[in-house]
């Protein structure tokens, strides 16, 4: 490789390094925000078959049904606690994320 060309890779890796390092740092400010909202707002959110869902913050399990076009959310801080069977509906586990959707 000649120098000219080492000159040319380093640019390109530089240049390269100059976009995704504002896009992460901007990501990372986003994703804190949006857990400072749902703190404020007692709220957390949840990412399940439908998407994802604000929900009460004091639940430490929250499942998720949906009936037609309705969904329903049952929240639970027993770690034992399965909704299927007991409650009507296919009832399954959601997955705590950030408040603005990515995950832990």
């Amino acid at each position: 490789m000649t120098l000219l060309e080492t000159r040319k890779m380093a640019i390109a890796v530089r240049t390269a390094r100059a976009r995704i390092e504002p896009r992460a740092a901007m990501n990372a400010r986003s994703t804190a925000a949006s857990d400072w909202v749902d703190y404020s707002l007692d709220q957390q959110t949840v990412m399940g078959p439908n998407g994802i869902a604000k929900v009460s913050s004091t639940p430490t399990h929250v499942w998720s049904s949906t009936v037609g076009n309705d969904t329903y959310y049952y929240g639970t801080s027993d770690t034992n606690a399965n909704p299927n069977g007991v409650l009507p509906g296919n009832w399954v586990e959601n997955q705590k994320v950030h408040g603005n959707g990515q995950s832990y």
